[in-house]
């Protein structure tokens, strides 16, 4: 995602480009270097405006520009100096960049090259003035290096923040990066040329340059693809704290810190991390196997129950959201990963009658529902009770969940059906909850406004 997005590796491709087309001027003397720096630096930062100043773009440009100076005017350059200025100008300039994952992930991206990358590389010494295969395998080697280093770094908030890993990624990492950048070359050339020929009526050489590089990007579309598709290409379903997470950073530091140190004492302090580790992942483990919970979810024009029975989650919704296998990543993915659930069914909420393993028991008819779970029972209501008639007389549930607009007034069912709470769910619009929390907050009825108050978990 981070070479098909506008990210800093766009930066460095334009910054390498503009360098090599432009170096000559460095030879002329200190107004070659005057025009060279601004020539590099005005289209630097034109770009980074019209990108939008996502914060990626702003570190690399920024670093860029940094880089820029003391290679054009010699001055000593330090990467650490220079990434960490650029962080502290970036968090003056937005000191909530501090919070946004691409600043997290982009800066540990980089503080991870630039410290692993070098400890890397030495492993294997590849002499690429042989001949062209030992140049090819030595390129091939540092890209490898580098996105081992990188993922080093990022890992325990990658997996934090997006519950998976990629477990190819030594092998596609290199060749995504390789043919990205041969990608953005390429666009970048056809870019600027394209207008030239095109200038000239030269249309038969605009398309032949123009298919090379559509072919180009359907390489790069095709290799991400094909690791995708292979067996276990993500590890899905990985969940981890916030402690944990800091576990795991303490882990990496003081591993590197034992290597630096050789000290004794980070041996023992690297054994309580992982110990910590291994109670905490043990108590989850625990946890998961005797979990029993029902959650009313927060989605958006639909309804939607997710019920957990120890690993394995019952998902019951409308047809629209079962078959949506978009919502389902975005709005549920993430809360079963956190409840360690690894087996899920989908139940209809509008079939007839289901009975499904004993665990929940779904029973529908003309969009009006009764679920059935442990002790507790759920009426959901999901038409519109001003045209339709509700037959409903004597029920008493637990939970009345109303959805889709069916009731705008609480008039129009209070005396037809006995509850204990209330429940407006996310389906409906704004100004309809907020109408019917209102009135249930003057005659005395315990609700739960989905859209308001998220999530409602019942034990």
């Amino acid at each position: 995602m981070d070479v098909l997005s506008v990210s800093g590796l766009h930066v460095g491709v334009i910054y390498a480009v503009l360098f090599w087309m432009l170096g000559f001027l460095n030879k002329k003397g200190r107004w070659g270097k005057i025009i060279l720096f601004w020539s590099i630096f005005i289209i630097l930062w034109s770009y980074a405006f019209i990108t939008g100043l996502s914060s990626p773009v702003l570190r690399s440009t920024l670093m860029f520009s940094i880089f820029l100076f003391a290679q054009i005017f010699q001055k000593n350059k330090n990467a650490y100096n220079t990434t960490a200025f650029s962080a502290f100008c970036l968090l003056i300039y937005n000191p909530y960049f501090l919070f946004n994952v691409g600043f997290q992930l982009s800066y540990l991206a980089v503080f991870g090259m630039i410290f692993f990358q070098p400890l890397l590389n030495p492993i294997f010494i590849i002499d690429k003035n042989k001949n062209w295969f030992y140049w090819l395998a030595d390129r091939t080697w540092k890209v490898t290096t580098v996105a081992v280093a990188a993922q080093i770094a990022t890992f325990p908030i990658t997996v934090y923040y997006f519950h998976q890993f990629p477990n190819y990624f030594l092998f596609a990492n290199p060749l995504v990066i390789l043919l990205s950048s041969v990608v953005l070359m390429y666009g970048l050339a056809f870019a600027i040329l394209a207008e030239i020929w095109l200038q000239f009526n030269l249309i038969a050489i605009t398309n032949f340059f123009g298919q090379g590089l559509k072919y180009t990007i359907l390489w790069l579309n095709e290799t991400v693809l094909f690791f995708e598709k292979l067996p276990l290409s993500i590890t899905k379903f990985l969940w981890i704290t916030t402690y944990e997470m800091w576990l795991l950073y303490g882990l990496i530091f003081g591993l590197i810190a034992l290597w630096r140190t050789r000290k004794y004492s980070w041996v023992w302090i690297n054994c309580g991390i992982v110990g910590n580790l291994i109670f905490l992942n043990i108590h989850e483990k625990i946890q998961e196997r005797n979990q029993e919970l029902c959650t009313i979810l927060s989605t958006p024009k639909h309804s939607t129950f997710s019920i957990i029975q120890n690993k394995k989650a019952y998902l019951i919704a409308d047809e629209a959201f079962l078959d949506s296998r978009k919502d389902i990543g975005f709005r549920v993915s993430n809360y079963w990963a956190s409840r360690g659930v690894r087996d899920t069914t989908k139940v209809s909420l509008l079939e007839k009658y289901q009975n499904i393993n004993n665990v929940v028991k779904v029973q529908s008819t003309d969009s009006i529902a009764v679920i059935a779970w442990k002790t507790k029972t759920f009426l959901w209501v999901g038409k519109n009770l001003k045209y339709h008639d509700f037959n409903a007389k004597n029920v008493s549930v637990d939970y009345l969940i109303l959805a889709n607009k069916s009731v705008k007034d609480l008039n129009q069912i209070i005396g037809k059906v006995q509850f204990d709470n209330l429940v407006i769910d996310a389906s409906y619009t704004r100004w309809y909850a907020d109408k019917l929390a209102n009135q249930a907050e003057k005659m005395g009825i315990k609700y739960f406004d989905l859209s308001r108050s998220g999530a409602l978990q019942i034990e």
